[in-house]
């Protein structure tokens, strides 16, 4: 197996972003994380090339953003090179590095999300006593990390499949008149949000939402194009000056699938949330 240094970065490390961005669309998530403000002290970014690099990496494995306070959202999002199809590389020695940092508390900020979520879980128990949803096709390495015991039972649901939805800026349809056009043509009451949309941490569009009684009319198109215009541009872009954004979709949800599809975005690979057991993946990278 070749073997990686592991070096920390700073979010804003130039050598890192330019590594990341060059990378791009590929790259989206950990792009966007790595520059979101909601950053702790606790955080941890990492790289297979250090920050004192001042040309752009020809040749690495893999980066990352760990921040373990932060359960229940998401701790962790890495990036290999070898996610692209030009590119080799190899995420162990990462995950061996990231087995032997401290485990800390959670973040305060977030117990109340933790307790309403295993809430949620008693009283919707949907998947079987072992913590695992019906199988979905194409699930093959999710449950080859299963079988070696990296997949933890306290989040399921790392069966289901997301859409990775990838938009580029300048192809978003909707402009700034356009909003102008629907609130026009639109009923819509004054006293209280009828739709509305979220960038989360990793810049995805997260819960977008309409109410029923709205629905068909544009408007989730409307708000999903204005936070993303005025939100994500100048964030992720790559070095032929194109800005992207982004969206997880569980697959078969066709309104979503069909808000994306109407923002010209496009499905260019599929996702599984999981939560791993760095113990297990520590050792299983050291004996390798």
């Amino acid at each position: 197996m070749e073997i990686f240094e592991i070096f920390e970065h700073t979010p804003i490390s130039p050598s890192l972003q330019r590594a990341l961005k060059s990378a791009l669309p590929n790259s989206i998530t950990l792009v966007h994380r790595t520059q979101h403000s909601n950053r702790t002290d606790r955080a941890h970014v990492l790289a297979t090339f250090p920050p004192t690099a001042y040309a752009r990496p020809t040749c690495w494995a893999a980066a990352a953003h760990l921040d373990r306070s932060m359960h229940p959202e998401t701790e962790l999002c890495i990036f290999a090179a070898g996610e692209m199809s030009n590119h080799a590389s190899s995420t162990s020695a990462k995950f061996d590095y990231i087995s032997t940092l401290p485990t800390l508390p959670i973040h305060a900020d977030n117990q109340p999300a933790l307790d309403l979520a295993y809430q949620h879980g008693k009283e919707y128990p949907l998947p079987d006593p072992h913590g695992q949803y019906p199988p979905s096709p194409g699930t093959y390495i999710v449950q080859i990390m299963r079988e070696a015991g990296l997949v933890r039972r306290d989040m399921p649901g790392a069966q289901l499949v997301l859409n990775k939805f990838l938009f580029k800026l300048s192809d978003v349809p909707m402009r700034e008149q356009d909003i102008d056009i629907v609130r026009a043509r639109t009923n819509i009451p004054r006293d209280r949000p009828v739709a509305w949309t979220f960038l989360g941490f990793d810049g995805s569009l997260t819960t977008l939402h309409t109410e029923p009684e709205h629905r068909g009319k544009g408007m989730a198109k409307a708000v999903a194009a204005e936070i993303m215009r005025k939100y994500a541009a100048g964030l992720a872009v790559d070095d032929d000056g194109n800005a992207w954004s982004h969206a997880d979709v569980y697959q078969g949800t066709l309104q979503s699938e069909g808000v994306c599809k109407s923002l010209r975005g496009t499905a260019l690979w599929k996702d599984y949330w999981a939560r791993i057991d760095l113990e297990v993946a520590g050792t299983l990278a050291r004996s390798m």
